[in-house]
C-alpha cells in the first residue's frame, strides 16, 4: 500500500503475499507455506496447491491480521511441503517494511512566500497573487524523503491538488514551497490553509 506498488513498503496489518512456485517441483496436492523470519507465522499461512496454482506458477496467500508484529523490516520466505511429508527448504526472500503509523501534523504555521505576500509588509498574509506559494513547514511531522506534504484549503485538497514529494534537501531545510494553481482560491475574501504528509506506506 506504499506510494509505489513496488516499493514493498504498506500499511496493510492482513497484507497478501504471492509466493512464487517457480524451481519447487511442486504439484497439485502439495502445501505452500509463508514463513516470517524463517518460522510460521502465529496464524500458520498455508494453502493446498491446485492445478491452477500449479498453472499460474503461483499463489496468494494472506496473514493474519497482527501477526507481523509491530512496524519495521520483515522479512518473508515460503517452502512447500509434498504429500509424502518432506518439507522443502525455504527460499524467495521478500523483505517488507511495515508502517502503520501516520506522520504528525506540521506543529508550525504555514506562511505565504515573500514573493507572494503582496501586501504593505511581506509578512501580514495579503495577497492579490491568484497563484501563490506557500511555505509548508516540516516541523513536527517526522517526514523522511519520499514522503509527500499537500496543501489543503478549508481541510480539503484544492481542485487541483498541491503535492509535493519530499527530497532530502527538504527534510535539510525543514520545508517544502509549494504553489497553488490560479484561480483555485476562488473569490476575495480569507482563506484557511493547513497541510498533512502521507508517508510512504
Amino acid at each position: 500500500s506504499g506510494l509505489s506498488n513496488s516499493d514493498n513498503i504498506t500499511s496493510t496489518l492482513a497484507p497478501t503475499v504471492r509466493i512464487s512456485l517457480a524451481g519447487t517441483g511442486a504439484v497439485a496436492g502439495d502445501m505452500a507455506e509463508l514463513l516470517l523470519g524463517g518460522s510460521s507465522l502465529a496464524h500458520a499461512v498455508t494453502a493446498t496447491l491446485s492445478s491452477t496454482d500449479i498453472s499460474n506458477g503461483y499463489i496468494d496467500v494472506s496473514v493474519t491480521s497482527g501477526d507481523l508484529g509491530s512496524d519495521g523490516s520483515k522479512v518473508l520466505t515460503a517452502r512447500v511441503t509434498d504429500q509424502a511429508g518432506n518439507v522443502g527448504t525455504a527460499g524467495g526472500s521478500l523483505t517488507v517494511t511495515l508502517d502503520t503509523t501516520a506522520p504528525s501534523a506540521p506543529s508550525t504555521a504555514l506562511a505565504l512566500s515573500s514573493a507572494s505576500d503582496s501586501g504593505l509588509s511581506n509578512s501580514d498574509n495579503i495577497t492579490s497573487t491568484l497563484a501563490p506559494t506557500v511555505r509548508i513547514s516540516l516541523a513536527g511531522t517526522s517526514a523522511v524523503a519520499g514522503d509527500v506534504a499537500e496543501l489543503l484549503l478549508g481541510g480539503s485538497a484544492l481542485a487541483h491538488a498541491v503535492t509535493a514529494t519530499l527530497s532530502s534537501t527538504d527534510i535539510s531545510n525543514g520545508y517544502v514551497d509549494v504553489s497553488v494553481t490560479s484561480g483555485d482560491l476562488g473569490s476575495d475574501g480569507n482563506k484557511v490553509f493547513t497541510a498533512r504528509v502521507t508517508d510512504q506506506a
